[in-house]
């Protein structure tokens, strides 16, 4: 599982479409962030209900909604630190996700790190790539290299 769906915006330039999403911060700031930060909300307003569930299906769902709040808040923190608003918006919150026990939060975490500068949280990320469960470590890997070669 990786961070949600980003929003590009591209534009005509009379042979082909470019990238042109820096030119529209306002699109991201007025239109997209409102919406991440209202979906926000309804999830964490909705935790799963422990009257209803068994224990384990208590911690299956606890351990989903989880991870779709954590969704949210990277493309929420994304934005942030796309419009430079803040340039370190998550990564506070994506340092608490390595030590969580549930891998696709440190999957996550490491998206994070990868979107904000590999320069930056070059220990953040290799920490994650030694990660003891392949899965995390696999992945971490991955970014690494794909984001290097950009």
């Amino acid at each position: 599982m990786s961070s949600d769906t980003w929003t590009v915006i591209y534009q005509w330039n009379g042979r082909q479409f470019e990238g042109a999403s820096a030119r529209f911060k306002d699109f991201y700031l007025k239109r997209l962030l409102p919406q991440v930060e209202a979906h926000i909300r309804e999830i964490s307003a909705r935790p799963p209900d422990p009257a209803r569930l068994t224990a384990e299906e208590l911690l299956k769902d606890q351990a989903l909604h989880e991870i779709v709040l954590a969704m949210q808040w990277t493309v929420h923190d994304k934005i942030l630190r796309f419009t430079g608003q803040d340039s370190r918006a998550g990564i506070d919150r994506a340092r608490g996700w390595t030590r969580s026990p549930n891998r696709e939060l440190r999957t996550l975490a490491a998206d994070v790190f990868a979107d904000a500068g590999l320069d930056t949280y070059r220990a953040d990320i290799q920490l994650l790539a030694s990660d003891p469960d392949p899965y995390v470590s696999e992945h971490t890997k991955f970014v690494l290299q794909t984001r290097s070669r950009r």
